[in-house]
């Protein structure tokens, strides 16, 4: 065999970007316990009725065909629900993905992503991934967001992307809309806002959407709605930026089972809003 393709224990390996291996994998450790609180998971189960209904919905479509390419009929539900322009709803499998995207079609060497610091982990990695450079602006006292420090930050590294994680995880602080405001008019980096949480606490920037560009909003159907194991997400951009998101998602990335339950969960807000003041009324 030629030496020059012999392959070693680390050849392999060698071929993998350093910045890369460099970071720890987004993993889970999960000990056995009496009350599972790890992931923020909703405390119950998405309704039996619900989920028959779901489930319904999913025996009368042919499973032989792939799922609708852009589901409009929710995607129509969600603008509605979102109060946005349908053009501009991006659905992904679970926001993760729909994180990935937006700073895959972002990022290039050594752009600088400006983010809070803890946060969440997916963040660091993916910007690792795409040969990017992380900035984490650590909180202040009482885990209070220093949205000078990070706007002072975004401003001097010239970010091209700022991550406002609002309310944050894990340290449940919350920004006003008029801080996600001022980030977008006083830097000029792409403010990705994370709103995984925003159901039990803090303002919503989708109004800002109308007039700001820079503006990506992160919704998810895991938290508040109890869908984490259907993988459900949502992203809000104005129309031309969503379309090039939209590139780097891959087709058909969300099967018809998790549509269908998206769609029964919008029909049914009502009570998931019932569920989540149930929630907040008991979490302290």
């Amino acid at each position: 065999m030629n030496d020059a393709v012999r392959d070693g224990p680390s050849a392999g390996l060698r071929l993998i970007k350093p910045a890369v291996r460099s970071q720890a994998a987004y993993t889970l450790d999960a000990p056995r316990a009496e009350r599972k609180l790890n992931q923020n998971e909703a405390p119950e189960d998405f309704d039996a009725d619900l989920k028959a209904a779901v489930l319904a919905q999913v025996a009368r479509r042919p499973w032989h065909r792939y799922p609708e390419f852009v589901p409009e009929e929710l995607r129509s539900a969600l603008a509605a629900h979102y109060g946005w322009d349908p053009e501009g709803v991006l659905v992904g499998n679970g926001s993760n993905e729909l994180i990935q995207a937006a700073l895959a079609v972002t990022l290039d060497r050594d752009d600088v992503v400006v983010a809070p610091a803890p946060t969440f982990s997916l963040y660091r990695l993916l910007t690792a991934v795409f040969d990017g450079a992380y900035v984490g602006v650590r909180f202040r006292s009482g885990f209070q967001y220093d949205i000078d420090q990070l706007i002072r930050t975004a401003q001097q590294d010239g970010a091209k992307v700022l991550v406002l994680n609002t309310p944050n995880n894990p340290t449940g602080s919350a920004l006003r809309m008029a801080d996600v405001e001022r980030a977008l008019r006083e830097t000029e980096a792409l403010v990705l806002c994370d709103e995984a949480y925003v159901e039990f606490g803090g303002e919503s920037a989708i109004p800002l959407l109308a007039s700001h560009s820079r503006l990506v909003v992160m919704r998810t159907f895991s938290k508040a709605v109890g869908l984490a194991g259907l993988r459900f997400g949502v992203a809000l951009a104005q129309p031309a930026v969503a379309r090039e998101i939209a590139k780097a998602k891959l087709p058909y990335n969300v099967n018809m089972m998790t549509l269908a339950a998206a769609e029964v969960a919008l029909a049914h807000h009502d009570r998931i809003d019932q569920r989540v003041q149930q929630v907040i009324a008991a979490r302290d």
